[in-house]
């Protein structure tokens, strides 16, 4: 359950919306915060940048910016070796 960014109350994490990758980084990278209500996400993703999504577009977002950090970097978004390589 995650907490509201705002009031830190507890929330549904399949009701709530998140804003990823904005420009408030509290402690990791993508950054995700979670907001109570849409319009609220939106207006924040608006100020501080980001995506405002629902539970599961977060994932999948979230998944999508992390997957690329163990490609190959000769895939179409880098050349040579993966950033985490021996």
């Amino acid at each position: 359950m995650p907490p509201d960014f705002f009031f830190g109350t507890m929330l549904n994490v399949r009701e709530a919306w998140f804003v990823v990758n904005s420009a408030i980084n509290l402690c990791c990278q993508p950054s995700v915060l979670s907001f109570s209500q849409r319009n609220v996400a939106e207006r924040f993703a608006q100020g501080f940048g980001g995506f405002a999504l629902d539970f599961v577009r977060a994932r999948n977002k979230i998944g999508e910016m992390t997957t690329r950090l163990f490609l190959p970097l000769d895939t179409p978004t880098g050349s040579g070796t993966s950033l985490f390589a021996q």
